[in-house]
């Protein structure tokens, strides 16, 4: 009995660990996830750079728009 529980045990350690073709499909959802976890970040990145860069530019056109006009002579 312990002859014949050994040589299962190690029928089952050599099928587990032959390498196979692993026959699994992933689907569209992966790449969709992907494109997320890359491009997320980076999107949010240049938009909060983007808004900076706005919030100045707004700041300095408001200071040239109220700006005191020279006096014409």
């Amino acid at each position: 009995m312990r002859l014949r529980n050994l040589i299962i045990f190690q029928i089952t350690i050599i099928f587990n660990l032959w390498p196979l073709a692993a026959y699994a499909y992933i689907g569209p959802g992966a790449a969709v996830a992907f494109l997320g976890y890359v491009f997320g970040p980076i999107a949010a990145i240049v938009i909060s750079v983007g808004l900076v860069f706005a919030w100045i530019g707004r700041m300095i056109w408001k200071k040239v728009k109220h700006a005191p006009k020279a006096p014409e002579e």
